[in-house]
């Protein structure tokens, strides 16, 4: 990897005059780009998608969320390539750099939601790319990624997006036809598969990154799918419908999220217990955004059947 390594880290001449361009106009614009490509951005929009706007872009995007950030963190853990130095960077990672993973999802993530919402105008995918673009250069302009870095982020991202595109109908007629059992079982392999499979490249990329992703994996799976026979709820209804499911979700996760963290705190069982409570935590996350957050708002009355 020694070559690799050289033709990445010659970028930082690139990276470093970058930081003469800092204004705090520039600041601000590009740290809200880098926002638009962090996960827990995207905890926070696709819920909403989910539940007001699109049930199936939603579900889509969720699935893909997972699988990207699975490939990224892998590629990362087998390249184990360093970042800028942190006294440079604007921003405190400190995981591997090669490649960029704000890059890679956001390429997956807004390329997939610029191609199918295409029909709402031209201008929504050319949106998409400049938001693409624009996360990406955040990288290089908060010093916190080398130019090879996020060219391979976009390169890896849009070969995926491609692949997904390709693979879709064929996935979706098959996976379809699945039982609600058959699903559990599909979803529980392949979280097997992603744990098995995940490079366990050391510190500082800790397998609990991992552990979350197969947890949210198993819990969305099975809640979507149960939500598609049993729930069925209908993203129609009033600004004020709408506005008390949002939140009334996001409350449901916090308080799932902050107190089974609390509550599995209190249990010392060592590292494999740990992470079994930890794939526990994010399943019932799953679930919770999938299935109970959207049988509550029928229940309540903020969402009527489909």
């Amino acid at each position: 990897m020694d070559f690799l390594h050289e033709w990445v880290v010659n970028g930082f001449g690139f990276v470093e005059s970058l930081q003469g361009w800092h204004t705090p106009l520039l600041d601000l614009y590009f740290r809200f780009a880098t926002f638009l490509g962090v996960e827990e951005f995207f905890l926070l929009a696709l819920p909403a998608i989910l539940w007001l706007y699109n049930k199936k872009l939603g579900r889509r995007l969720v699935y893909l969320l997972i699988f990207t950030s699975w490939v990224n963190e892998s590629l990362k853990n087998l390249f184990q390539l360093p970042r800028p130095s942190l006294p440079l960077a604007q921003a405190e990672d400190v995981i591997y750099g090669l490649p960029s993973g704000h890059a890679q999802n956001g390429a997956v993530l807004w390329g997939y939601a610029g191609l199918k919402l295409r029909g709402l105008g031209p201008w929504v995918l050319w949106l998409a790319v400049w938001i693409v673009l624009s996360i990406a250069f955040s990288r290089l302009y908060l010093g916190v990624h080398y130019p090879m870095d996020v060219l391979a982020g976009l390169f890896v991202g849009t070969l995926l997006l491609a692949g997904i595109i390709w693979a879709e109908p064929r996935l979706a007629r098959w996976y379809g036809a699945l039982s609600t059992r058959q699903v559990a079982l599909f979803a529980s392999l392949l979280a097997v598969l992603m744990l098995a499979l995940h490079p366990t490249g050391g510190q500082p990329w800790p397998l609990e990154n991992i552990v979350s992703e197969a947890g949210l994996l198993i819990g969305g799976l099975i809640g979507l799918d149960v939500e598609r026979r049993r729930v069925r709820f209908s993203v129609a209804g009033s600004p004020a419908q709408k506005i008390g499911r949002y939140l009334m979700g996001l409350v449901l996760l916090l308080a799932a999220w902050a107190g089974l963290r609390a509550l599995f705190g209190l249990v010392d069982g060592g590292h494999l217990l740990d992470s079994a409570l930890r794939l526990l935590r994010y399943a019932i996350l799953g679930l919770t955004v999938a299935w109970w957050a959207p049988a509550l708002f029928v229940r309540l009355r903020l969402a009527h059947t489909e």
